[in-house]
């Protein structure tokens, strides 16, 4: 009879596995305490006290960072140390197992100090595989002794060993009078409903909190290991603090002094030209005068050019900034004022460019790199205080909705002022004024930027490291956005039979993440159009098949408005992550059918497609200007995202609310995924997993309590919901 096939393989672990072997080691001792043996409490990955006549064990705050230093030790000499991990055919961890040669020359003995598989995967023979596996491992080094140790209420374990012929030789005491451990908690929560964004254990009802981490999340019954006051919240509900993973934290501090401008509704290019020359008359002798208009109120065929704005203001500055934020209509003052003329470079051909006609400039400038130098052209001039002041009220909202972790998507075109912001978010963090992480990145524009860049991310990741601040990602716009052409597509555009151009083909974009992978490194890319993300997809998928279980950089695609029918696995596949902007997908798609043609502005945003691949999607809110904060909201990223429509009950503003669901309506997500995605997800992205992300023992105590159950709320009005208490590494900060 043929054997069966094992559904698992065993080979040696690698330092690329420890967050994997971590994930399950802290799972498995927050659930089952009893693993925990005197070992573990030797090393500080268990603590334990006195309960009556018991001795009570469970995880240490910061059991994780413990027990990673332990692995990775182990994994460093061969000779003397190994761990093993068990997969299955797709590569998911099923078990692992470690053994150590201990004692001296004269009597060596063999410790096998780890024999753990995932509880969904037992039954299959793989604990005694893996414990054959260190056996046959030691006996190979002339091992003759092996020994092996257990928690001492872990009796299904002790079973298991006994039947394997390992008998119980001694036991292990532990002095009680002078070194006992206290297990004072600093907050004891019981009587909740939580949401943990932890697959291994996705609800609970009570947790502990000491010195800003996790201790406990579990059963009540777990929490008679806890001393301290005790808070019941009667069934109020609990998640984890939220991530956004793709804002702008510097660049709206410059406009909240450059200023947005007033906004004019109407439609028509005459309809805008007479609301400017009334506020104009109504405001004489302003220095620069700017308003913001949504270029799809034009009608067709339709443009304004800088005569049109000369001759409203000849001798004073005008500027319109476009809706969407990627582009602007100014002057011949402010033109003149920045040098620009018809012989002007493009800063990027094609995609950040000043428009020209019959080679003459329109006063339209396009994208980040052009616009950004005009639009916060006095930015550098700011005050320390007044950089200050502004973050603060973005500090003050982002506590406020519980956001306590975002990754900030830099500034095109203007290093200067980006760093400016970062030193001065340094300084707030260094005088415990930051209760917010911020993931950071170093902005460029096109290929021949990659060196310098690299240089500089560098610079920054060592000059920019404090508690709350870090910087280890590349962030690079490869494209632009529909309206005005600028997305990168595969299919051309329905009107102008043009495709768009991206600022690094799949080739130079491979030549970077091999860079950026040697040097530890992420990379964030704005993929507006189905080409961007396409070409990010290539180079990835190049520099992995060459670099194989070498490869490490974090890669991300942003936005990703349309996205082609053929790279929707690929996410998965590649483990790229994709980010979506979820208050978007209620946007109107009729301006965009005669550029998009109906059937692709009709399929825009298929972010459940692609989650449903087990692609790992984020969400973020990506807004450029503070204001008032509306767009700035999770829980309205998290209605839209449910609905794919903005309504009167929805907190947003007027002008937004849409008649119909945005199709397709099958892309519409559940909470649960809206949860996660704004969590553990977020936390996987920005490489923060192990500390941030999910309520588990020995990560960061971030999170929030609310007065009714997000699980059931209703969608429509969702946007309204708020957190009665907002905790930042255990401290409550609202």
């Amino acid at each position: 009879m043929k054997e069966r096939e094992n559904p698992f393989t065993i080979t040696p672990a690698s330092a690329a596995d420890a967050q994997a072997l971590a994930d399950l080691f802290i799972g498995h001792i927050s659930a089952h305490p009893e693993y925990i043996s005197h070992g573990e409490i030797q090393m500080g990955v268990g603590v334990g006290t006195i309960r009556g006549d018991r001795f009570v064990v469970c995880p240490a705050p910061d059991a994780r960072e413990r027990w990673m230093k332990y692995i990775l030790a182990e994994m460093g000499n061969d000779a003397v140390s190994q761990v093993w991990k068990a997969v299955d055919a797709q590569g998911n961890l099923m078990g692992f197992c470690v053994a150590d040669i201990e004692g001296n020359e004269d009597c060596p003995f063999g410790m096998v100090g780890d024999v753990l598989v995932n509880p969904q995967c037992r039954g299959q023979g793989l604990g005694d595989t893996l414990l054959q596996t260190a056996i046959s491992w030691l006996r190979s080094k002339g091992i003759r002794e092996i020994y092996l140790e257990s928690g001492k209420d872990n009796h299904n374990a002790h079973r298991f060993f006994e039947k394997r012929g390992f008998i119980h030789v001694s036991e292990m005491f532990k002095l009680t009078q002078s070194n006992q451990i206290s297990m004072k908690a600093d907050k004891i929560i019981k009587n909740a409903k939580i949401f943990t964004s932890d697959s291994k254990r996705p609800l609970a009802t009570a947790l502990a909190v000491k010195d800003g981490k996790f201790v406990y999340v579990g059963d009540e019954a777990g929490l008679s290991a806890y001393e301290g006051d005790v808070v019941d919240l009667g069934g109020k509900f609990i998640m984890p603090g939220i991530i956004d993973s793709h804002v702008h934290v510097t660049l709206p501090v410059g406009f909240e002094y450059a200023e947005i401008g007033e906004q004019i509704l109407c439609r028509g290019k005459q309809g805008l030209l007479d609301s400017m020359a009334n506020y104009i008359a109504k405001h004489p002798g302003e220095k620069r005068y700017r308003f913001l208009f949504d270029r799809k109120y034009l009608y067709e065929g339709e443009e304004v050019t800088k005569e049109d704005l000369d001759a409203l203001c000849p001798d004073g500055e005008l500027q319109i900034q476009e809706a969407e934020g990627h582009s602007i209509w100014v002057n011949s003052k402010i033109l003149e004022r920045h040098g620009i003329t018809d012989d002007t470079p493009d800063p990027v051909p094609g995609l950040s460019y000043y428009v020209r006609k019959d080679g003459h400039i329109t006063g339209n400038v396009f994208e980040g790199s052009a616009e950004i130098p005009i639009v916060l052209d006095s930015a550098m001039d700011l005050t320390d205080e007044q950089i200050d002041a502004a973050l603060q009220r973005w500090i003050d909202y982002s506590v406020s909705v519980g956001v306590g972790c975002v990754f900030d998507s830099g500034i095109p075109g203007y290093p200067e002022f980006h760093e400016r912001v970062y030193k001065r978010l340094l300084e707030l963090d260094l005088q415990g004024k930051l209760p917010v992480y911020i993931d950071g990145c170093y902005v460029i524009a096109a290929h021949w930027e990659a060196e310098e860049g690299l240089r500089e991310l560098k610079r920054f990741r060592q000059e920019y490291n404090s508690e709350h601040l870090k910087i280890h990602t590349m962030k690079i716009f490869m494209d632009g956005t529909q309206t005005i052409h600028t997305a990168a597509q595969v299919t051309p555009y329905q009107d102008t039979g043009t495709t768009g151009v991206t600022a690094f083909n799949k080739d130079e974009l491979a030549d970077l993440l091999f860079k950026l992978n040697e040097a530890g490194l992420d990379l964030h890319l704005h993929c507006g159009g189905e080409a961007a993300s396409r070409v990010a997809l290539d180079a990835v998928e190049m520099v992995k098949k060459e670099l194989g279980d070498a490869y490490r950089v974090k890669v991300t695609c942003a936005h990703l408005i349309t996205q082609h029918d053929a790279d929707l696995d690929r996410f998965a596949k590649l483990g790229v992550f994709a980010n979506y902007t979820p208050q978007w997908h209620a946007d109107n798609p009729e301006p965009l059918m005669p550029l998009l043609g109906k059937e692709r502005a009709l399929k825009m945003y298929r972010c459940k497609t692609v989650w449903d691949t087990g692609a790992l999607v984020t969400w973020s809110s990506d807004t450029i200007a503070f204001l008032d904060f509306t767009s700035w909201n999770p829980y309205l990223g998290m209605e839209v995202g449910m609905t794919r429509q903005n309504t009167e009950k929805t907190k947003n503003y007027a002008f937004k609310i849409t008649p119909a669901v945005l199709p397709p309506l099958n892309e519409r997500m559940n909470i649960e995924e809206m949860l996660l995605g704004y969590t553990i997800n977020g936390a996987v992205q920005l490489g923060i997993e192990d500390r941030k992300g999910s309520i588990e023992a020995g990560k960061d105590a971030d999170f929030l309590v609310f007065e009714n159950d997000l699980l059931t709320a209703e969608h429509e009005g969702f946007s309204h919901n708020l957190p009665q208490d907002v905790y930042f590494c255990g401290k409550k900060v609202n």
